[in-house]
């Protein structure tokens, strides 16, 4: 039973870790890591309530709402995404920066270091 849940997981973990890896080396990680775990807490927790058959256990007004929170959840990521992936360009301005800043640095040693 073990082995076999195992062998039947590898390849969706493998296929996980792929995407996660694409993930953050397209989108900054501020970006990628919250929109990745709100989809993954929202399709396992729609998801398991439909396998176990939470789903018919609750009454029409809670359906209701879990739909509404289902809804909100959906749009606020939604709006995450629709962020610019590189942010305001505030931080990649600053690194921009001191990698310049360490370049002359390192370049007035080096002639200091040869004269």
């Amino acid at each position: 039973g073990v082995v076999l849940s195992l062998l039947c997981c590898a390849p969706y973990a493998a296929l996980q870790m792929n995407f996660i890896s694409r993930g953050l080396r397209l989108y900054m990680q501020t970006l990628f890591v919250p929109v990745y775990n709100s989809l993954l807490m929202v399709s396992v927790t729609f998801c398991g309530g439909i396998f176990y058959g939470e789903g018919a256990l609750i009454d029409r007004k809670a359906r209701w709402y879990f739909t509404v929170g289902l809804l909100l959840c959906l749009s606020g990521l939604w709006q995450l995404t629709l962020r610019s992936s590189h942010g305001d360009g505030g931080a990649e301005k600053q690194l921009t920066m001191f990698a310049r800043r360490s370049q002359a640095t390192a370049a007035h040693r080096q002639k200091k270091e040869m004269t």
